[in-house]
């Protein structure tokens, strides 16, 4: 009878330890699926954007000559003439705008002004570090005041 004791407290035993390990929690969730991973981008790769909303357009986001600065060419149609529009590259996904990282001063990105065929096109150097160590995005908004958002593309690697 002894023998059946020590192999049910053995068992008991084994059960705790095996409770312990998980957390003691039976049924728990599955921890949550990770962030998407950031885009693989190597020396002279670039990312893309199709930039989706009022104001569709696209963007294409170039390593600038230091790791400090970021090449842009950006364009976006369907405005007003001589509208001017704000946009910014910012660290996250479009689908999750109010949990995105700005990645600079709103400033820092020149207003893009619309054409009179409603377009509007910005091409030049920013002071960002080039984003590739996490998903980012390309937002066009209404103005630095007015943070209605008119696009929005999720920059992905270029073909």
């Amino acid at each position: 009878m002894r023998s059946s004791h020590r192999v049910g407290l053995s068992l008991a035993i084994i059960a705790v330890l095996g409770a312990c390990a998980s957390g003691g929690q039976q049924g728990a969730a599955p921890a949550a699926a990770p962030a998407e991973a950031a885009p693989a981008v190597q020396d002279g790769a670039y990312l893309t954007a199709n930039l989706l909303g009022r104001y569709p357009g696209e963007a294409r986001v170039t390593r600038g000559s230091n790791a400090n600065r970021t090449q842009v060419t950006l364009t976006v149609r369907g405005g007003t003439s001589g509208e001017g529009l704000a946009w910014q590259i910012k660290r996250g996904l479009c689908s999750n705008p109010n949990g995105a990282v700005e990645t600079a001063r709103p400033s820092s990105y020149p207003t893009l002004t619309v054409r009179g065929d409603g377009s509007a096109t910005f091409t030049g150097s920013i002071n960002i570090r080039f984003p590739n160590d996490a998903p980012y995005f390309v937002e066009v908004t209404r103005s630095r005041s007015n943070d209605a958002i008119l696009a929005c593309g999720d920059l992905r690697p270029g073909n």
